[in-house]
């Protein structure tokens, strides 16, 4: 009798009031909603995370080839990471407004969390991704301040396209050690020179050849330099690609001793 009263008691469907059938479901049901809402608005913004840092490494690299000064290009990246938030947080309003549920219900948020733990350690484990990306991401915020600090001790001489394409408009009238004193300036390194001296080649930060001074010869009788983007591609005094072997490719300069 005592273990019939008791099963009576129990929450079991066909012992519920037509009232207590109804909340008892609307409760399952919302636990279910919450469940799986949580663990789609992880899904969610696990992608858009990932292609929030792609964009964010593609702003990082464009932005130092673009002509923008350092509290522009600060701006820049401010704008972006309030864009990424406000995305994020549509996604999270809009899986919310799908599931008919509270962003805030602890079954939805602890699903929500161990989903993105699922996702991380997964993504750790097959492909590695995550690991490298972390790595790339620390090595260039260590190298931001560095960067930063080095270009604002500059800022009065912001090197850009225009001002490199009026400088090569008057090289023809720049010394040799004038010359290579200018470049050193803007940070460029001397990699080496012939036995005779007369060939010498400079490299960026990154040991990409920019600038060869090469002396007269056969095809070219004038003392000329060749310039390349960071890719190898030759350059003319105008900083577009040319052939390396056109007369472009050679820039005189040095007529100035």
């Amino acid at each position: 009798m005592v273990a019939e009263s008791y099963l009576r008691r129990l929450p079991v469907e066909k012992h519920l009031t037509k009232f207590q059938h109804s909340r008892f479901h609307g409760e399952q049901g919302l636990a279910v909603r919450a469940s799986v809402g949580g663990a789609m608005n992880a899904v969610a913004n696990f992608c858009i995370g990932q292609l929030q840092d792609l964009q964010s490494a593609a702003m990082y690299i464009g932005s130092s080839e673009q002509e923008v000064s350092i509290p522009e290009r600060l701006m820049m990246f401010n704008a972006m990471e309030k864009t990424q938030a406000a995305q994020l947080a549509m996604v999270e309003r809009g899986v919310a407004r799908m599931f008919t549920v509270d962003p805030s219900h602890p079954t939805y948020q602890a699903s929500m969390y161990w989903t993105s733990i699922g996702l991380e350690v997964g993504a750790v484990a097959y492909t590695g991704y995550r690991a490298v990306q972390g790595v790339m991401a620390v090595n260039r915020l260590a190298k931001m301040p560095a960067a930063l600090a080095n270009e604002s001790l500059v800022a009065r001489h912001i090197l850009t396209r225009t001002k490199i394409r009026n400088y090569l408009a008057e090289v023809k009238s720049v010394s040799k050690q004038q010359f290579i004193s200018d470049l050193e300036s803007i940070g460029l390194k001397f990699k080496g020179k012939s036995p005779d001296g007369r060939f010498l080649e400079f490299q960026d930060a990154f040991s990409n050849t920019r600038v060869k001074i090469h002396p007269p010869d056969k095809m070219t009788r004038y003392d000329h330099l060749h310039l390349y983007d960071k890719r190898g591609n030759s350059l003319n005094q105008h900083l577009k690609i040319v052939n390396s072997r056109s007369v472009e490719a050679h820039i005189p300069f040095g007529d100035k001793q």
